[in-house]
């Protein structure tokens, strides 16, 4: 069979359109992934950036992590552990007992917990996340001691416990009250204050509502309060301890009877 120059030129004009076709459809495949590596590339270059910062400043970021988890222990002793009853009766009675002050009244309501801000960044929250695969044991640990900190943070529970005290009070008892509550160890707030006058006594009347804070979950444990000045007896109401001795007893019982008979023997009545 024979081909003429006509069929040949179609067939090349054939195999001319589909190389063009395919140089198109893998130039744009090409095109593509070139964009796809790129994308990663730039992420990559990223991470890597992040990994590198996080190893100059390697130091810098365990020092703070020192400093900020002694911030922490130092914030915590600040607070007890529990807030009782039987706490703040007796440290009204530590008020009456400092100040020129009688309390006639100690109402404690109760405890509510107090809602608190974790207090960590939105933007370490999402780096936190954002956990990568190529992360060094270095920057692993960094992390860990940061999750540390945050896992602590959360478990503990802040408490409040109101307490209103009605008062009679001298001007300097009332001052030096209010001035060591200010400078109490623990932490307390004064939420509410009244004050007046008594003229029949000379005194200042009125209550003050304090707001006392206690934090659970630092393992530290409840102190109960020391009560002084109560006497609850002896355990041993003979002094010394003596027991009685029954044949001393029973000996001195017949000698005493021996010598009343000859006593009775010997004398004779007068008449």
């Amino acid at each position: 069979m024979k081909v003429g120059k006509k069929e040949i030129s179609y067939l090349f004009v054939a195999l001319g359109l589909i190389l063009v076709v395919g140089a198109f459809l893998y130039g744009n495949n090409l095109a593509g992934k070139t964009e796809t590596l790129s994308t990663e590339n730039a992420s990559l270059e990223t991470e890597v950036s992040y990994l590198q910062d996080l190893m100059e400043h390697k130091q810098e970021y365990l020092d703070e992590t020192d400093r900020m988890s002694m911030e922490m222990e130092d914030i915590k002793a600040q607070f007890p552990a529990e807030i009782r009853p039987e706490t703040e009766i007796m440290y009204a009675n530590g008020l009456e007992s400092k100040f020129d002050v009688l309390l006639n009244t100690v109402n404690i309501p109760g405890t509510e917990i107090v809602a608190v801000d974790s207090g960590v960044p939105e933007a370490v929250e999402e780096a936190t996340a954002e956990d990568t695969e190529g992360a060094t044991t270095d920057s692993a640990a960094a992390d860990a001691s940061g999750d540390a900190l945050a896992s602590s943070a959360t478990s503990i529970t802040l408490y409040k416990t109101e307490t209103s005290l009605v008062y009679q009070a001298s001007y300097k008892g009332l001052k030096d009250m209010i001035r060591y509550i200010n400078e109490d160890t623990d932490r307390k707030s004064i939420d509410e204050f009244s004050l007046g006058f008594d003229e029949s006594t000379g005194n200042l009347t009125g209550s003050v509502k304090l707001g006392v804070y206690a934090l659970a979950g630092t393992g530290k444990e409840y102190q109960a309060p020391v009560v002084t000045g109560v006497t609850d007896g002896k355990t041993q109401i003979i002094q010394g301890g003596t027991t009685l001795n029954r044949n001393s007893a029973n000996q001195a019982g017949d000698a005493g009877t021996a010598d009343g008979k000859a006593s009775s023997g010997t004398t004779t009545p007068e008449e």
